[in-house]
């Protein structure tokens, strides 16, 4: 199998805000797919609480119980993962593994009245960009289609 490198979509200009939502959604649908389990009656469930789309971003484990301030992007933010990711918080791990999802979306004032944008990291397999801890960067706003 080929390995996806996301900077492979830079030829592709105008068309990366509309493919990358949908290569996102195409991991994470291998992922669920990966994470299937059988209950005892032999049917397939899905674990839908993995699951990634950005109308249900607020859906993963948020980290922070109060707003935090981002002096450097002059907004407040809070910090969403998904479950391997908080898993590895929670053990206090050096390093997240591969799949971990972390999104921040910042917001114009203290009361998170209204998200400015999405920030979105993932963590890809190692040699994927080493310069970065071998993390994907996407900055979106709140649909995450643009």
């Amino acid at each position: 199998m080929k390995k996806l490198v996301l900077a492979s979509l830079l030829p592709l200009g105008s068309m990366k805000p509309v493919l990358f939502p949908f290569i996102l959604s195409t991991m994470i649908m291998l992922d669920l797919s990966a994470s299937q389990t059988d209950n005892d009656e032999g049917v397939i469930k899905h674990d839908y609480k993995n699951q990634f789309t950005f109308p249900r971003w607020k859906s993963l484990h948020k980290l922070n119980t109060e707003t935090l301030v981002s002096a450097d992007h002059n907004a407040w933010f809070d910090i969403y993962v998904n479950t391997i990711a908080k898993k590895a918080y929670v053990e206090k791990l050096s390093l997240f593994p591969v799949g971990s999802i972390v999104l921040k979306p910042l917001y114009t004032d203290l009361q998170r009245s209204k998200t400015a944008k999405l920030t979105i990291m993932i963590k890809m397999e190692k040699g994927y960009d080493p310069e970065n801890g071998d993390w994907w960067y996407g900055v979106y706003n709140e649909s995450g289609m643009e």
